[in-house]
């Protein structure tokens, strides 16, 4: 079961990443780092926000999970043991789907 479990994770991971990914090459409402996720919480855009594993003691990205709840912002914790979380480990530890473009 625990398996089960893990897979399901790294998929569900896989398939955000590369949504994330392809809405950043096709231009579309994505933010990350620690300041464009930050404001695009404030703001209330965020759809889905992805966290590294690592980040999760970081007095920072623990005020941005509260205020993700506060929004209603999905949120999917990345393990930085398999290649998704890696590679959002590259682009800053922390990005978002956005609801909307931000200007």
């Amino acid at each position: 079961v625990d398996r089960l479990s893990e897979d399901l994770q790294l998929g569900r991971e896989v398939r955000l990443m590369e949504h994330l990914l392809g809405r950043i090459a096709c231009d579309q409402p994505v933010a990350y780092g620690r300041e464009e996720v930050s404001k695009a919480l404030a703001y209330g855009a965020c759809e889905v926000l992805m966290v590294s594993d690592l980040l999760l003691r970081d007095p920072e990205i623990v005020h941005m999970l509260d205020r993700a709840e506060e929004t209603r912002t999905k949120v999917v914790i990345f393990s930085s043991s398999f290649d998704p979380g890696a590679q959002l480990d590259a682009l800053g530890g922390i990005a978002a789907l956005l609801r909307y473009r931000m200007e």
